[in-house]
């Protein structure tokens, strides 16, 4: 249930922003100090339906639940929950209210015109989530910057959006780079050696880029980016030659890639007369690599570390779409006939799951 919002849609033609709050008492008042495009979740946390709901009226929504620890940590599960659903059409902003008030506190102690300032200090949803990731980290320590930039990029991949998804990253790989101005630049040696251009401008070939790739699987995203790191970075990628032997790509033309480039390295050939013959046969193959891999932008200035352990990222996500087709596959088939022995099947493959 949306407290109030019957009467706050009516003012959707006045205005493209709703103040949405935590309880009806905070409504009450801020409506009796002349806010009226404001509305309350009842206390429950907003839901993917609700707020589909909401943005059909208000494209702009701002979210300002009580500001004391309860109140923010449930304002941050909220703007991860609702991350992956925004658009360029419909945002999420978020307002804090100092010193652990709640609306209806801090409207009667100060007036409208201060709480309306206060909203003019709103944060966009990816501004306010880096900003609570960032806070709860020690910057000098190298460990906890390492989790948060995985955290970081985590949150910018679940957008749905697959064009805005790119702009997300390349603002949070900027501020990144800006948290870490002295990490050096190192390029690694290549194995094989991909022409690409030496400033590469993502935000001029998003759209291109999503173009091309809205008809790609996530399995072959992942595929593609594997096969990426191999291609550019063979000498860092041989470290999990025995990983990457054991999984089996579901696409025969990526499959039959992978096996040639660890076959070449097994046999020990002439490293040039390898890349020769790879860039020949896969010609097409490379090229389509190379244009729906937005891998490159992460391992741009990476230590060798780091390329690594994405490299294992991605084949656990690899081997985690795996084990989802057998589930998914399992709960089809019980959808039409539940059998004990495809029931124990899935248990025993969703605990695998959540043990990986």
């Amino acid at each position: 249930m949306i407290f109030n919002l019957d009467k706050a849609k009516n003012l959707r033609s006045e205005t493209d922003n709703v103040l949405i709050v935590e309880g009806y008492m905070d409504v009450v008042s801020l409506y009796a100090f002349g806010i009226k495009n404001v509305i309350s979740n009842s206390g429950t946390a907003l839901t993917e339906r609700q707020i589909d709901l909401i943005w059909k009226f208000f494209p702009n929504p701002t979210i300002c639940l009580d500001g004391d620890p309860s109140g923010q940590n449930a304002a941050l599960k909220i703007a991860e929950k609702l991350f992956p659903f925004i658009n360029e059409k419909n945002k999420i902003f978020f307002s804090t209210i100092p010193h652990g008030k709640d609306p209806d506190e801090f409207v009667r102690e100060n007036g409208k015109e201060l709480f309306i300032k206060l909203l003019e200090k709103k944060e966009i949803i990816q501004d306010f989530l880096w900003n609570c990731y960032l806070n709860k980290i020690d910057k000098k320590n190298p460990f906890e910057i390492s989790k948060f930039e995985k955290e970081i990029k985590k949150l910018s991949y679940s957008i749905r959006d697959e064009t805005l998804k790119k702009y997300v990253l390349e603002d949070f790989l900027e501020k990144l780079n800006r948290l870490t101005p002295n990490q050096a630049y190192k390029k690694n040696n290549s194995f094989f050696n991909f022409k690409s251009k030496k400033n590469f401008q993502i935000l001029k070939e998003t759209k291109l880029l999503h173009q091309k790739r809205k008809n790609l699987s996530k399995s072959q995203v992942i595929e593609f980016s594997i096969l990426f790191l191999i291609l550019n970075y063979f000498n860092i990628s041989s470290k999990r030659l025995d990983e990457l032997s054991q999984i089996e790509f579901v696409c025969e033309k990526n499959e039959s890639l992978k096996k040639t480039i660890i076959s070449a390295y097994n046999l020990k050939n002439d490293e040039s007369t390898v890349r020769t013959q790879i860039e020949q046969d896969y010609k097409n193959l490379i090229t389509e690599i190379r244009e729906n891999s937005n891998i490159q932008l992460i391992v741009k200035g990476k230590e060798e570390e780091e390329i690594l352990n994405l490299l294992d990222e991605f084949i656990n996500d690899f081997k985690e779409q795996k084990y989802l087709r057998k589930i998914e596959s399992l709960e089809k088939k019980l959808s039409n006939n539940l059998d004990e022995h495809s029931y124990s099947e899935l248990i025993k493959l969703k605990s695998q799951l959540n043990s990986d």
